[in-house]
């Protein structure tokens, strides 16, 4: 009986106080994770001059990876040659560039031409889902220095 007093005072205390500073932090958490969770759910697909954009079924919705912290999404039409997604690639990131995606395997294959693209569409999933490509500015080879002849 004693303890189910204390309890219960225990319980008047804390309803009188409000809640601790632990349940104070876990509730502004819930709501940050809250507020996340509707902003992804209400995120858009924007083009540059603001207008809504949705990959359809003869789009690709492309999650594009450049280094560890640059991370872009493009839709490009599903018949894209090379250098229509390379182009697009080029202008979203403002640099030369080379094209990986991850094959079945999970190695990094380079995307150089038409036909090494033809090979990797088939890998790329459906819209609603996102392919991942990883972009790399574009190093050229270094030039052979020729000696001159004496």
């Amino acid at each position: 009986v004693v303890v189910k007093k204390a309890r219960e005072a225990a319980v008047r205390e804390r309803d009188e106080l409000g809640p601790s500073k632990r349940e104070r932090e876990m509730m502004e958490r819930l709501k940050m994770l809250e507020a996340s969770i509707t902003s992804m759910e209400e995120e858009k697909s924007l083009n540059r001059s603001g207008t809504e954009v949705r990959a359809t079924a003869d789009d690709l919705k492309l999650k594009c990876h450049l280094g560890d912290d640059d991370v872009r999404v493009i839709i490009v039409p599903k018949s894209s040659t090379f250098h229509e997604l390379y182009e697009a690639l080029a202008d979203e990131f403002c640099i030369e560039l080379r094209i990986k995606y991850k094959d079945e395997e999970g190695d990094l294959v380079t995307i150089t031409s038409d036909k090494s693209l033809s090979l990797a569409l088939p890998l790329f999933p459906a819209p609603p889902a996102v392919t991942h490509l990883y972009v790399s500015p574009y190093q050229p080879p270094p030039q052979a220095v020729v000696a001159a002849a004496p």
